[in-house]
């Protein structure tokens, strides 16, 4: 047997499986146009941005003033982590869109696979404002 029927055959038995594994490789997809996209990359830049300007201000003066933003998509749907933050931090607005970035890239990136995701829930955050900071 010939390596272009031994391929053939790989590819009408394993389908899907092939597809994925050629149009994937730790995180970086084809797309229908043949572009490669680094989704591991540019989530890992975008919750460092994220993580930065949070860590500027979680000051807060009443457990009302914290809250949690969800970041990220998992294949079974629900956020991938959660993040604790202060309504006083002036760049809230800007968090906040860039978390929902974030939940994009991760929904992309999803879409771009057909394996099984962890469909584990993410623990539900108590916060509360302890000596000064959002916790």
């Amino acid at each position: 047997m010939k390596l272009y029927q031994i391929l053939t055959i790989l590819v009408l038995t394993t389908g899907s499986a092939f597809l994925f594994f050629q149009n994937c490789e730790g995180g970086r997809f084809r797309n229908e146009k043949g572009q490669i996209r680094d989704f591991n990359r540019e989530k890992a830049e975008l919750l460092d941005f994220i993580q930065s300007l949070n860590m500027r201000n979680l000051t807060c003066s009443s457990d009302h003033d914290c809250f949690v933003i969800p970041l990220g998509e998992k294949l079974c749907g629900g956020p991938e982590s959660l993040l604790v933050s202060s309504h006083l931090n002036p760049d809230t607005e800007e968090i906040q869109r860039l978390a929902k970035q974030f939940t994009e890239v991760s929904r992309d990136m999803n879409q771009g696979v057909e394996i099984v995701g962890d469909c584990s829930t993410v623990s539900e955050v108590s916060f509360v404002c302890d000596q000064g900071l959002c916790q």
